[in-house]
């Protein structure tokens, strides 16, 4: 095996095994062909081709692969990589990134003919890298593309198809915005309408809970209460009150009244005194 130049290995229903193991345990340092096509791949060990220093070819037709999912990074002596007949729709990000520094010192070429490859929104920037390093590309005017209403397959010249991408998913960007920017001030609408709705009773919600945390009150569990009668009134009812009621519930009744010009807490918010008065009296 130390000594192999050429490893054929096709059509041997290797997709399985070759997915989470190596063909070799041993390092192939002069091996520079390889063949794995017609194995059923649908991924490969990460590491199958580490130590494969001189490797010129790998041919990985007509397998079920859609991604490139073994390290290529260490393989500077790679010409040929055949793709062709598989399920690639697109690379990763990653893998774009690996190609791209492996050509800058290699003459390395793909083969991905025979792969129904989407043209989509997705695939824009796959479509436009691979229009940037189209040099790189065996056949690269035979591509098919198979278009986002999934119904039309295309040989247009791969500029052309960017170009169409990138028109379609401008207009697509812009109605995601507008539909997006619609929800939100529906949502805001929505929620200020119903704040304004039951701006009272969140105004009588809010000062229960801080008056519950922010203000040491004794828990009254035995039913005394510190009022027997909180006396809410407009400055119109002043001269009546202060010169009826209160006289005639406090001096004749012997009841003790909460009024807020006497016993409200100096420095408080008048809502937090108004609920912290309701709550403590009797009536």
């Amino acid at each position: 095996m130390p000594n192999l130049i050429q490893l054929n290995i096709q059509d041997n229903l290797l997709g399985k095994f070759l997915a989470f193991n190596k063909y070799s345990t041993h390092l192939a340092e002069r091996l520079e062909y390889v063949d794995l096509s017609f194995n059923a791949i649908h991924q490969l060990h990460i590491s199958i081709f580490d130590g494969h220093l001189r490797l010129k070819t790998i041919n990985l037709s007509h397998n079920i692969l859609s991604d490139i999912s073994f390290d290529m990074s260490n393989l500077l002596t790679l010409e040929i990589l055949d793709l062709s007949n598989n399920n690639i729709q697109a690379f990763s990000k990653d893998v774009m990134n690996t190609i791209s520094n492996l050509e800058k010192s290699s003459s390395l070429k793909i083969d991905l003919s025979e792969n129904n490859f989407q043209c989509s929104c997705k695939t824009l920037s796959f479509m436009q890298w691979m229009l940037e390093n189209h040099h790189i590309f065996i056949g690269i005017q035979s591509y098919r593309c198979n278009w986002m209403n999934n119904s039309v397959f295309t040989k247009y010249p791969m500029r052309q198809i960017v170009l169409q991408l990138e028109k379609e998913c401008a207009s697509y960007t812009v109605l995601i915005a507008c539909i997006s920017c619609g929800v939100a001030v529906s949502c805001v609408v929505l929620v200020g309408g119903l704040t304004y709705r039951y701006r009272w009773r969140l105004r009588y919600i809010y000062h229960m809970t801080r008056s519950k945390y922010k203000r040491y009150r004794p828990i009254l569990d035995d039913g005394h209460y510190i009022f027997d009668a909180f006396i809410s009134y407009s400055d119109d009812e002043k001269d009546f009150i202060v010169g009826d009621i209160i006289p005639n519930l406090e001096e004749k009744e012997s009841l003790k009244l909460c009024i807020h010009q006497r016993d409200f807490l100096p420095g408080e918010d008048i809502t937090q005194n108004i609920t912290n008065a309701i709550h403590e009296h009797y009536y």
